[in-house]
């Protein structure tokens, strides 16, 4: 008996389009994608007999929510053209950031307007699962010792079962992993800070919009925060004095070193939100939470550089 093999999956990725071989995204899981068909169970009543109850289905409605997790990377090795596109943009876009090339870099920052759907293609072994009319929310985070990694949770509209169809010949993203390390460096209002892990949560909120001649996922709001998971210094109480301030502090996090081998991400506008201390193993560790503010215009709450 042939056996399904996880390991030949490919995963294809479009914003606004339909994917190609070339929108191949590089996972660090397996992505599987369970079809949620909308039921209603209901009991015929007058027959007398128990165990009546009985269930419809409505395969129009056949929805999915999918983790696509990555590791981070840069946009080119060779160092020769940094201001490529990551191989992530298509998913960067369908979380609503907005593209800007520019003459060494390119970066993402937050799209107040509409997002157009996505599609995505998810190949297992020769059987083809589609999500359309897709939109997601982005996880980044970063813990010592280990590569960054974002997560995309898609949701979108599927079938019930998959197609037959070959998988596709695909090149995988073989740029320069982010490895968060000790000479990774994390400044808060210009004031290196010594952090264990740190996570950028986009915090989409999606709604499904089902009706006749209508189904659709659309993005309502966003609320960007940083956390922020270190080491506390002694007798330094800046944090907890923060948590009553009316000021905003800048964070910076830059991952890697080099022409088309660094990621930078900048939130200028952030507000302590949360703090809370713990025992970190006979050490007192810290957890700070920031919210993302826009700046006076509204807007510009974070931006993600490739460089």
């Amino acid at each position: 008996m042939a056996k399904s093999i996880t390991d030949k999956t490919v995963l294809l990725f479009k914003y606004n389009g339909t994917p190609l071989a070339a929108n191949a995204v590089t996972t660090s899981n397996t992505p599987f994608v369970k079809p949620n068909i909308k039921n209603k169970t209901y009991k015929d009543v007058g027959t007398g007999k128990l165990g009546a109850s009985r269930t419809y289905f409505d395969e129009n409605q056949t929805d999915t929510s999918v983790d696509i997790e990555i590791l981070l990377r840069g946009s080119d090795k060779t160092g020769t053209a940094p201001k490529t596109a990551p191989k992530i943009a298509e998913l960067l876009k369908s979380v609503g950031l907005t593209e800007t090339q520019g003459t060494v870099d390119i970066t993402y920052t937050p799209n107040h307007g509409y997002v157009a759907p996505s599609t995505c293609y998810v190949y297992q072994d020769d059987e083809k699962r589609s999500i359309t009319g897709a939109m997601a929310d982005m996880k980044i985070e970063g813990t010592v010792g280990e590569a960054a990694k974002a997560t995309f949770t898609v949701q979108g509209f599927t079938l019930p079962s998959p197609a037959i169809e070959t998988n596709p010949t695909v090149t995988l993203d073989s740029n320069s992993l982010m490895i968060v390390s000790k000479i990774t460096a994390v400044t808060l209002a210009g004031t290196v800070l010594n952090i264990t892990k740190f996570e950028l949560s986009l915090n989409n909120e999606l709604k499904l919009d089902y009706a006749t001649a209508m189904s659709e996922f659309v993005r309502k709001d966003f609320a960007p925060t940083i956390k922020l998971t270190g080491v506390k210094t002694k007798g330094d109480l800046t944090a907890w004095s923060d948590l009553t301030a009316t000021s905003v502090k800048e964070i910076i996090i830059v991952l890697g070193s080099g022409a088309g081998k660094t990621i930078t991400i900048t939130a200028t506008q952030a507000k302590t939100s949360d703090m809370e201390e713990n025992d970190d193993d006979g050490t007192v560790g810290y957890s700070r939470t920031f919210d993302l503010q826009g700046d006076a215009s509204g807007e510009n709450q974070f931006k993600i550089k490739w460089s």
